[in-house]
Parts: structure tokens; sequence; C-alpha cells
């Protein structure tokens, strides 16, 4: 990396999240390390999101805007969004989501100690959508328990993730193909070939609400029975545990989500 460009670069994608946008971007402003650019989709809204998202943008030249009048989708957007970004590493983080002021520290210095992970996330909050805190969530930390768990469920908090850019850039990103549970997907089909870890930092806030990405209705969860699929088919995990897993998890789809979202948020 030279002088000239940013060792992070932060994406975000933004679809009628007037509401918390600002909470989003504050907290990656704010951050204690500075070599980044960020990087913000506006992907159709028509709440005045963009709005919001341009002001801050005069504000800081770290800020990238790039539009779509009629939305593409999460999925389109990161990965559209990979492709102009420079920064040895990527950072995610969700418009609803917030970040801890000293992120990108801690997960950088990681990072530059540990040459042979190739993505690592972090340990978190829930709040829900007044911003308030209602509980923690903890995510695995020894790297044999999260490749055991993994199947079942995903280890990672996406908002958490940050990423050595060229590993994921060479294995395809972000697979179009999923409309929903993209992140679960790729977290398969890396981890299967590099070694992905969790920090006993927390370092996010994960926002958990009826409109939010996180706790989006039966297709969401379809999509994860796909990635599961996957996973057993093509990735190379074990099949026949991938089965219990695939046929436990369809009938816990068929649990409404106002009770899932009890068991999780609290």
């Amino acid at each position: 990396m030279t002088k000239d460009l940013p060792v992070v670069s932060v994406i975000m994608s933004v679809h009628n999240d007037k509401k918390t946008v600002d909470e989003a971007i504050e907290s990656i402003l704010s951050q204690t390390y500075g070599q980044f650019e960020f990087l913000i989709m506006d992907d159709g809204s028509s709440d005045g999101s963009f709005e919001i998202i341009r002001a801050y943008s005069l504000t800081d030249s770290r800020i990238r805007i790039f539009c779509h009048e009629r939305g593409i989708g999460l999925t389109k957007s990161l990965n559209e969004l990979l492709v102009h970004s420079v920064g040895k590493y990527v950072a995610r983080i969700d418009a609803d989501d917030i970040s801890h002021r000293s992120r990108l520290e801690v997960q950088v210095r990681y990072m530059e100690s540990h040459s042979h992970v190739a993505l690592c996330g972090a340990q978190g909050w829930y709040m829900n959508e007044a911003g308030m805190e209602v509980g923690v969530k903890n995510v695995p930390l020894d790297t044999a328990v999260i490749q055991k768990k993994l199947l079942w469920n995903n280890q990672f908090i996406h908002s958490s993730w940050l990423f050595r850019r060229d590993i994921i850039i060479e294995n395809g990103g972000y697979n179009p193909l999923f409309l929903k549970s993209q992140d679960y997907e790729l977290i398969l089909r890396i981890a299967q070939k590099y070694t992905v870890v969790n920090l006993a930092d927390r370092l996010v806030w994960w926002r958990v609400r009826s409109n939010s990405i996180s706790w989006q209705n039966r297709q969401q969860e379809w999509y994860a029975l796909k990635a599961r699929w996957y996973a057993v088919t093509a990735y190379g995990y074990s099949f026949w545990y991938g089965m219990y897993c695939i046929v436990i998890r369809f009938l816990w789809m068929c649990i409404p989500v106002y009770i899932k979202r009890k068991r999780y948020a609290r």
C-alpha cells in the first residue's frame, strides 16, 4: 500500500434508512483509526437517505457516494462497492448498525499481526429500534468451534466483518444468486479454504427491528437453507451433518418471527 491509499475500505449499502443512517455514518467517521475510505451506496432510497449521506460527504472527503435510482439489492450493491474499493482490508457495516469507535483500530492491528487470517469478526451488543442496548451478542472465538457450528447457523455478525479484499475478490465476492443471507453463503465458502476468526472485543451494536436486514421473513431463511445446501454439495462440508442441519433449520423456519426475536433480543 502506498501512503496515498487508505488501508481500509468501509462499505455500506443504504435503502430507505433515514432514521438510522446518520448514527451508522458518525460511528465510522469518529473512528480512532483514520486511514480509511467510506464507500456508501444509496440503493434507490426514496425517504431522504441520500440527502443525509450527501451532507456528510460535503464535510468529510473520505466518503465516496454511489447511487442507483432503482434499487439493485444488497448483494449487487456490496459487490459494486467491493470493485470500487482500494483498501487492503474491507470493513462492513449496515445502515442501521453502529461501530464502536475503536473497531477499525482493533481489527486492523489484529489482521496486521495475523497474516494467515482472511476475515475477522467481533462480539457485539443488541439494540432495539430506539437505539437502546438490550443485550449482548456473543460469537465463538475458537476457530475449531466456528468450523463445527457454522453449518448450524452463522457464527459471525456481518456488520463486524473486516476481511482481506484480495481474498474475497479472488473468490468471487458475494454470490449474486443470494438476495438474502449473502453473508452466510460467503462465510461458508471462505471458511472452508481460509482461517476466519472472531475477536473477543465487543465492537458493534446490532439493531434488532422488524424491517432490519437481519429479521427479514422466511425468504431470508430460505436463502440460508440454500447456503447450507451449497456448503454440503459444493464446498466440501459434511453431507450428512449438513442435511441434519438443513432439516432442523427448516423446522426452525416455521416458528413465527416474533417468537425468534424474543429468543435473541434479551
